[in-house]
């Protein structure tokens, strides 16, 4: 079989199978939607809790913290799905999948939100303060856009990283869009040409997050500027 030959059995797989994966490539998108904007928010809390006055507000929240970026997502997610019946609670894999990849990358970003605070010169703040502005002012206007700007591209990262994640959700049975794949790939014994396809999709799914990320920077530099 030549190369012409090759992506044309390849292309008409894709069209034949590609439908079959459509509930597991809205999961995973719709997985991705509810936990990276709550990753962030629960970043924003991490950062604030450790560079809170109270001392033992940040020593617990730096345990947690550590806790969280020194243990494996999985086994967060297991904890959750696994532990949580064990207290009461019914929590479905879907929720567990969210809130344990919204927690653990919260806690990588509250390193990336507390970076870009201590990145803005403490001249700006000297100065602020002199002219008798509040703390929660020159937070809101010098610290937080300045910061923001200077966070948009490891935050992005994170962001690409955090929707890769969202494949794990597959080891606590949600049928997402790797094992929507695992399951068409047992019908149908074309391992390689559905996980091209599996693998299409996330690097997709990562471009378009890069693309919003970089017109996001381009169009508030000139703004925090």
């Amino acid at each position: 079989m030549d190369i012409l030959d090759t992506i044309t059995f390849f292309g008409r797989f894709v069209l034949l199978n590609a439908p079959k994966l459509q509930d597991g490539v809205v999961i995973t998108i719709w997985i991705a939607v509810l936990a990276l904007p709550a990753s962030v928010v629960s970043g924003a809390i991490f950062a604030a809790s450790k560079l809170a006055p109270f001392w033992p507000v940040r020593w617990v929240t730096i345990a947690i913290v550590e806790f969280l970026r020194n243990t494996p997502l999985l086994l967060q997610m297991f904890f959750l799905y696994f532990g949580s019946p064990l207290l009461g609670w019914r929590i479905s894999g879907f929720a567990c999948g969210v809130i344990a990849i919204a927690i653990q990358h919260g806690a990588f970003f509250s390193d990336v939100i507390i970076s870009g605070l201590r990145s803005v010169s403490p001249v700006q703040v000297e100065a602020g303060k002199a002219l008798g502005m509040p703390r929660s002012v020159i937070m809101r206007d010098i610290l937080l856009p300045q910061a923001a700007l200077r966070i948009l591209a490891p935050t992005g990262n994170q962001l690409i990283i955090a929707v890769k994640d969202t494949a794990i959700v597959s080891a606590i049975g949600v049928v997402d869009l790797t094992l929507s794949g695992k399951i068409l790939t047992e019908s149908t014994g074309a391992s390689f040409e559905i996980f091209i396809m599996i693998g299409s999709v996330y690097v997709l799914l990562s471009i378009i997050i890069g693309y919003l990320v970089a017109r996001l920077e381009k169009w508030a530099e000139p703004r925090v500027a």
